[in-house]
């Protein structure tokens, strides 16, 4: 089991190569058909990938080849008494096994498949329909991204509302505050601070009396009211 699955693993990559190389070949056949004449481009891929496509099914086929015999031997060993698929007798595996003939089956096989993809790549590629397609898909990611723009357009104009609303809100606060609570304020303060000097002096009339000061004279209320209640006594 353990080598039949290092022969499947062994196999994938040629096997890619061998699946891909048609479709690559075909497309180009199929655009010089329409044209009439291969360009360079087009000369260069088929002198390299069609060389390159036919080691690969040699090398495929090769590989196969090797699983094939592999396989028998394994039977035969379970079916002999030779116990390992290494004892079985060569003799006995030439009566079931021919290389040769296992390797041109392979070969023409894996050959055929690949002729079949390159046929079918030829008959129905249309350069035009898979331009169309490409068009389709950009139509397909345009709408989509057309879609999530607007959402995210809606989204920040719904943010630009509610920051505008609260920029409004904090520029009434704000002049409410400078026009009305800071002018009450400062008379609130005003009008504690000549209650304090009432009642320090004594005498409502003081605060007018202050007001009422020359420039470079006296205060009438200048002394402190103790210094002014003996005075009068």
């Amino acid at each position: 089991m353990s080598g039949c699955r290092s022969s499947r693993k062994d196999d994938l990559p040629p096997l890619l190569v061998a699946t891909v190389l048609p479709h690559v070949i075909g497309t180009r056949l199929a655009a010089t058909a329409r044209r009439g004449s291969a360009t360079m481009q087009e000369k260069a891929v088929y002198a390299v990938a069609v060389p390159v496509w036919l080691v690969t099914v040699c090398f495929l086929a090769r590989i196969r080849t090797d699983a094939t015999e592999a396989n028998l031997r394994r039977r035969l060993s379970r079916d002999g008494d030779w116990g390992t698929a290494e004892n079985v007798p060569q003799d006995v595996l030439d009566k079931h096994f021919h290389p040769t003939a296992v390797l041109a089956m392979w070969f023409c096989l894996i050959i055929a498949v690949g002729i079949s993809l390159l046929v079918l790549k030829l008959a129905f590629y249309n350069p035009y329909a898979s331009k169309l397609v490409k068009d389709y898909s950009k139509i397909v990611v345009a709408e989509s991204n057309l879609s999530r723009a607007e959402r995210d357009r809606e989204r920040i104009v719904g943010q630009i509302d509610v920051q505008r609303k609260s920029l409004k809100s904090a520029l009434s606060s704000w002049d409410h505050y400078i026009d009305v609570i800071l002018p009450a304020h400062a008379l609130e303060l005003k009008a504690h601070y000549r209650n304090c000097l009432i009642n320090m002096y004594g005498d409502p009339e003081m605060t007018g009396a202050i007001l009422a000061v020359p420039e470079g004279g006296s205060y009438p209320f200048a002394e402190p009211p103790t210094t002014r209640a003996g005075a009068a006594r």
